[in-house]
């Protein structure tokens, strides 16, 4: 009887671990789904900063073509 009883006791002790590993793994998907989601705030601050150095760089380019052909020019 006591046997049995221990045999239950570390069923239910599995049961209560594979309980604990299943919240786990759905906290996970959780956060796997919804990752761009954590993330946009982050990546936000940089997409604003690279959005401007492309903004620059298309308005220095001119000037650097301008100053390119102006020295072949006068070399």
């Amino acid at each position: 009887m006591i046997g049995e009883l221990n045999g239950y006791k570390q069923v239910y002790q599995l049961q209560l671990e594979l309980d604990n590993l299943e919240q786990e793994a759905i906290k996970m998907a959780k956060v796997a789904i919804n990752l761009e989601q954590y993330l946009k705030p982050i990546i936000g601050q940089f997409q604003g900063l690279i959005d401007r150095v492309v903004t620059i760089d298309g308005e220095l380019s001119p000037s650097v073509s301008e100053k390119d052909a102006s020295s072949l020019a006068v070399g």
